[in-house]
């Protein structure tokens, strides 16, 4: 803390007392002015709080609240930085709900929702939801959606990339030359009109040719038999035998000759009994035919196959489509809306319960794919599947030697060194504080640690080495801060320059010393001899000093008036002694 300056004037430091135990007040030499030094109590840690000085000693701070109330931020208080740290940890707000978004931690209005998962595909046909079981859009396309309403021009099919796609129009050909093909889009049918006009080969004798819907052109049956035919006049003649009736055609029968006339014969007759079959007579084998019809066994469902016709036993059940991909994490199913399989991804099916590899995703043609990191720059915790600062002290180390590094809780503490505090609270760490354990030096000075350098008496020589330190101002003083006022010592003969013996040290040299075995401490005279007091004891005041260098001669009437105050008598004098002198055998005459 610095010094401040008041323009009080003053001349000794006493002149300046504030009665601030907190400040340090001292007068100015120079500018004969007041200054006041505040108590440094401050350590220099923000994150115990700000030390105070109260009555002369210094007090711990508060240490500051990083609390900020936001349930998704972890408070922390940094020494390095000088300040609380709230930071946004996303995890603490995640409800585990896939299909409404990421929820994110705003650092002051804690846990927001994050947008819904957006699984629309900007595909009007395909139907776009979102699974919380796969955790995943799910895009079905829905032919319907694309459905015109008309029937002739084909079924319009949805195609999820590219939507909805014109259908081919109905193809009514039924392969028959014989019959007029035709949509009908009022109920929805092909119709295959028969015209037996177009099988006509402009022949009479054979007969007037017709359509089959079925099998095409029939031949006509001969108009003459069993009489004979005339081509060339288109009319019939009378017969004698059957043979002369006959028309060469097998399927209409065989013609007759009765009684002069051709009989026509009776048509074979190629009915199977199996309604799949398409029956007909075939003049070129001049036999029978059953030709399946599969279409007639098709139920309409694609999911349990294309049902077939066995022309012996009828329509008969076929094997359901084989849905399977390949690909292990895809639900494999048939979907009987789209006419095809349906391979959905399934990520949990991924999912090797690790959470440090991240989440693992299924992709429908490649399969599991392995996920990425989540914790970036930060450690993964697998035990408690969260990111951490660190897992062990190692992943600590912030490079300051006046720290220990640890972890706790996943979380770093850094944690200041003894030998880096500053324990006298001097604002000097331990290390570099040479009195550390006295808050008003960093250094011994002149007087060493724990005493103060002071000059009471301003004479230039410090307190602890001042022998009178209470010399007044101006006083011409010596090295031990007393007034060299004395004469000098003469030479002591023969070059000897030490001091004069005293034997009983009472400032008297032996040699003009008349009592020079005084007691230590005794009070004596110029003349080395103790002093005695005499007192009244009427009023136990001190009414006489008187020296005891005359011992001679006081000395016998002291020691009497002592015995008879001892003894109860009374005495013209009524004195007794404070302090007896030393025995007369001790006292020079």
């Amino acid at each position: 803390m610095g010094a401040f300056e008041f323009q009080i004037k003053c001349m000794i430091d006493a002149d300046c007392d504030d009665s601030d135990e907190c400040t340090i007040d001292r007068c100015d030499d120079a500018s004969s002015l007041c200054v006041y030094e505040g108590v440094f109590c401050d350590d220099g840690l923000f994150c115990n709080g700000l030390e105070q000085c109260v009555e002369g000693a210094c007090e711990a701070g508060d240490p500051p609240d990083c609390d900020d109330h936001v349930d998704c931020t972890i408070d922390s208080c940094s020494n390095a930085a000088g300040s609380c740290r709230n930071t946004a940890d996303h995890t603490f707000c995640d409800n585990g709900v896939f299909c409404d978004g990421a929820e994110v931690c705003n650092p002051v209005l804690g846990c927001q929702a994050g947008p819904p998962i957006d699984c629309d595909d900007n595909i009007d046909c395909t139907i776009d939801t979102c699974s919380e079981t796969t955790r995943a859009c799910h895009i079905v396309p829905d032919d319907s959606l694309c459905d015109n309403g008309l029937y002739c021009d084909g079924a319009e099919v949805c195609d999820p990339q590219s939507g909805c796609q014109e259908g081919m129009p109905v193809d009514c050909d039924d392969d028959i030359e014989c019959t007029v093909d035709t949509c009908n889009e009022d109920n929805g049918t092909c119709q295959n009109v028969p015209d037996d006009s177009l099988c006509d080969d402009d022949l009479y004798c054979n007969g007037a040719e017709s359509c089959d819907a079925v099998d095409a052109c029939r031949t006509g049956a001969e108009p003459c038999p069993p009489s004979l035919c005339d081509e060339d006049s288109d009319t019939c003649g009378g017969c004698v035998a059957n043979a002369d009736c006959d028309d060469g055609v097998f399927c209409n029968g065989l013609e007759l000759c009765e009684s002069g006339s051709c009989v026509a014969g009776t048509p074979i007759s190629c009915s199977d009994g199996v309604g799949c079959t398409a029956d007909g007579c075939d003049e070129a084998s001049r036999s029978c035919t059953h030709a399946p019809r599969h279409g007639v066994c098709d139920n309409g469902q694609f999911c349990d196959g294309a049902e077939s016709c066995n022309p012996g036993s009828g329509c008969q059940p076929a094997a359901p489509p084989n849905c399977d991909d390949g690909v292990d994490c895809t639900a494999d199913a048939c979907n009987e809306l789209t006419d095809t399989c349906d391979h959905v991804p399934s990520h949990g099916i991924c999912d090797d319960g690790l959470f440090c590899n991240g989440a693992e995703e299924c992709d429908p043609q490649a399969g599991c794919r392995p996920g990425s990191d989540p914790c970036s720059d930060r450690l993964c915790d697998e035990h408690g599947d969260a990111c951490v600062e660190c897992m062990e002290a190692a992943d600590c180390s912030d490079d300051d030697s006046c720290t220990e590094d640890s972890c706790a809780d996943r979380v770093c503490v850094h944690a200041l060194l003894p030998e880096c505090e500053d324990a006298d609270g001097d604002g000097v760490l331990k290390a570099d504080d040479a009195c550390p354990e006295d808050p008003d030096k960093i250094a011994p000075g002149e007087c060493g640690c724990g005493v103060i350098d002071a000059d009471t008496d301003e004479d230039g020589v410090a307190d602890c080495d001042d022998d009178c330190p209470e010399t007044d101002p101006g006083e011409d003083i010596g090295e031990d801060g007393c007034p060299q006022d004395r004469e000098p010592e003469q030479p002591i003969p023969d070059g000897d320059s030490s001091d004069p013996p005293d034997g009983d040290a009472d400032g008297i040299p032996d040699e003009a010393d008349q009592c020079p075995e005084t007691s230590p401490g005794t009070e004596v005279d110029d003349s080395g001899c103790s002093i005695v007091e005499i007192i009244d004891d009427t009023d136990a005041t001190v009414d006489e000093r008187r020296s005891c260098g005359a011992c001679g001669a006081f000395g016998m009437v002291s020691w009497s008036l002592l015995l008879l105050g001892l003894l109860g008598l009374k005495s013209t004098s009524r004195r007794v002694p404070r302090m007896a002198c030393p025995p007369v055998q001790d006292v020079k005459h």
